[in-house]
């Protein structure tokens, strides 16, 4: 026979105990979320999405679907300026192997290298400047108001493998003619022991505020090169940058160049069966980076103190 004392603590026990159990399972780890991956196109191919022009499936699984009207250029498309009074886009198309591949859409854009000229307004192509003869053309392309007359437009681009950078008038109509000045040659490395001899590779151009310079990134001679704009002419001598350098913008008085960085290629003392593969060495002046190029008074490179 229990008293009622004892079931009274039996009672109280219980309520002691009880309540504390809630937190315990409170305490407990949730189960996580399974997660997974896929493609945002899961098992669609790469291709034309659907039959649309524009619209496609990446390599990547990505699906792409440019808002507003689109418009065919060339092929391997790489730099795009706009010109002063935004009415044409200057488009540099850098194809080097197909140059008689046509497009299916519109038979007009092809391979090869090529500088082609954007109506905005209306997203069409008003002109096709094709590389003739050794020109080539590589990323880097500007627009500006020709110093030598305000009112006309003069595009600036860099012909990368051309160890050039060519000019030309831009007329009203957008068409591209050849400046009577047309080449601008940028000089490249000069050691023999290196396959880069010779090879400035021009890339990226940026213009100064004022438009009186022309600042081009020599990829293969690691250097930058400033060019007036007004004579098409190189502005004293080019600034060392670091290792195999591909972008700039302009900051203040500043050039802002980043540099890749790239094992640099030595030709060999005799012909070899099979190439000398190795490990590189670390090498931190040949590594990636960010150079900073002084800008004189008069627009020129400078160095920094």
């Amino acid at each position: 026979m229990t008293s009622p004392r004892a079931l009274a603590g039996a009672l109280a026990l219980a309520v002691f105990v009880f309540p504390c159990a809630a937190p315990a399972a409170q305490r407990r780890p949730a189960p996580r979320p399974s997660v997974s991956y896929a493609a945002p196109a899961g098992n669609l191919p790469a291709e034309h999405l659907r039959g649309a022009a524009y619209d496609a499936v990446l390599p990547s699984g990505r699906i792409v679907t440019p808002a507003g009207t689109s418009v065919l250029t060339g092929m391997n498309v790489l730099g795009v300026a706009l010109t002063p009074d935004g009415r044409y886009a200057v488009v540099s198309c850098d194809d080097e192997r197909e140059g008689l591949v046509h497009s299916l859409l519109d038979s007009g854009a092809t391979g090869g290298f090529a500088l082609d000229v954007v109506d905005v307004a209306s997203m069409r192509v008003v002109d096709r400047y094709r590389a003739t003869g050794d020109e080539r053309f590589w990323v880097g392309v500007v627009a500006l108001a020709d110093p030598r007359d305000p009112a006309r437009t003069l595009v600036l681009a860099s012909g990368g493998p051309a160890n050039a950078v060519y000019a030309f008038d831009l007329d009203a109509g957008g068409h591209l003619t050849p400046d009577a000045q047309h080449i601008v040659s940028t000089p490249g490395p000069i050691d023999p022991a290196f396959a880069d001899e010779g090879h400035s590779y021009p890339g990226t151009i940026v213009l100064s505020a004022d438009g009186r310079r022309a600042y081009v990134v020599n990829e293969a001679a690691g250097s930058v090169s400033a060019i007036d704009t007004a004579t098409r002419t190189l502005s004293g001598p080019p600034q060392k940058v670091g290792f195999f350098p591909f972008g700039a913008a302009l900051a203040g008085d500043r050039l802002v160049v980043s540099d890749e960085g790239l094992m640099r290629y030595a030709n060999l003392a005799q012909p070899a069966p099979v190439p000398p593969f190795r490990n590189a060495a670390a090498d931190l002046e040949h590594a990636s980076a960010l150079s900073f190029v002084g800008l004189a008074p008069s627009g020129d490179l400078s160095a920094l103190p």
